[in-house]
């Protein structure tokens, strides 16, 4: 390879990014000009693998025994992946030898060839560019008198004081529901917050799609309900409508409090107090994500950095609520064995092969 890789714990997700610095190891990442990133023949790599603004290249006889994210790149497998496999802005190759055993999605790009094993990925197109209409003239209003400008130093404490009030309420709203949540429905809580921990790619790559198609579908059902409205037929979507907008509300809240769950879990393993109750795991774990958020906020330096957290956190949680279909079916499905096929194949066995003496 043209870079030393670094293992990563499988269980280290992007649903913990919050504490990224303080608590987690660091997976396998690439990023440069542009190259081509390669992982050799008959090479082992035992950890995530991510590359931004390249391509990569995985030969023939290589495995990645992880999840492989390609930012702004081409990728070209002919290896084994045993993982999830994402390409955002990139066209995927996969030549005779390749296998993917997860989930393969592509984001703005193209597929050639299935590999070994017949790899169909999941694609989604760019989204169109919409026309935003110039903006219309607007009357003079009668000049208002200007407000005395506060000095810098009370308006440095009034905005301080505002940011600090609103973190408090944002804190204490979502510790309630972190609460509720593990008090109420525990189960369903487990089931998303472990598709999280084993799924972190898939969960992210589903949870950006259904904040493309909610929305989407939202407006639509509006549009038809206007419709409705205007012919006298009754408002017959905007129940519909409401349903929608608070399930999707709820989805990415309960998303929230899962990651927080998992944070919990980790910052108590750390404490060394695995045997605490789920409810005190959750409501901390909840509180402390909820909490670096606002911290970050309140610096300028940290404003994009706790965006693209909140993005990466509410995506994850988001789509692990939507494949678990908000916590009743675990994911990944477990496979149940068919009990006819079962009994088929003991019926093929040999008749003394079930009365055979014990040799002990």
């Amino acid at each position: 390879m043209t870079k030393t890789m670094r293992p990563r714990r499988k269980q280290t997700t992007a649903v913990l990014f919050a504490l990224l610095l303080l608590i987690m190891t660091v997976g396998v990442t690439f990023a440069g000009t542009a190259d081509t990133r390669t992982v050799g023949a008959n090479e082992v790599v035992n950890g995530d693998v991510t590359v931004f603004n390249d391509d990569l290249e995985i030969e023939r006889g290589a495995t990645v025994n992880g999840d492989v994210v390609v930012l702004n790149g081409d990728a070209v497998i002919a290896g084994t992946i045993n993982g999830d496999l994402v390409l955002f802005r990139g066209d995927l190759t996969l030549e005779s030898g390749a296998a993917i055993t997860g989930d393969c999605v592509l984001l703005s790009g193209e597929q050639s060839g299935v590999g070994d094993i017949g790899v169909n990925c999941v694609s989604v197109g760019g989204l169109p560019a919409l026309a935003v209409p110039d903006k219309p003239a607007t009357p003079d209003f009668p000049v208002i008198p200007a407000v005395p400008e506060l000095g810098r130093g009370e308006r440095s404490t009034q905005s301080t004081i505002g940011s600090a009030l609103t973190a408090f309420g944002n804190v204490l709203v979502i510790s309630v529901l972190a609460l509720l949540m593990a008090v109420l429905a525990p189960d369903h809580l487990r089931r998303v917050a472990d598709a999280a921990r084993e799924k972190p790619v898939a969960s992210g790559t589903v949870g950006i799609l259904t904040v493309i198609a909610v929305p989407a579908l939202m407006v639509l059902l509006a549009i038809v309900s206007a419709l409705l409205i205007i012919v006298c037929i009754g408002l017959l979507g905007i129940p519909l409508l409401l349903l929608l907008a608070i399930g999707f509300v709820a989805a990415i809240l309960i998303g929230w409090i899962a990651v927080g769950k998992l944070l919990g879990d980790r910052l108590m393993e750390l404490f060394r107090r695995p045997d605490t109750s789920l409810v005190l795991r959750t409501v901390l774990g909840t509180v402390v994500l909820t909490v670096v958020m606002a911290a970050l906020n309140t610096f300028a330096v940290g404003e994009w950095i706790a965006g693209i957290m909140t993005v990466v956190v509410g995506a994850i949680g988001l789509g692990a609520v939507t494949l678990t279909k908000f916590g009743r079916k675990p994911y990944p499905r477990m496979v149940q064995p068919d009990p006819d096929k079962m009994q088929d194949v003991l019926n093929t066995m040999p008749p003394d092969a079930e009365s055979a003496p014990s040799t002990d």
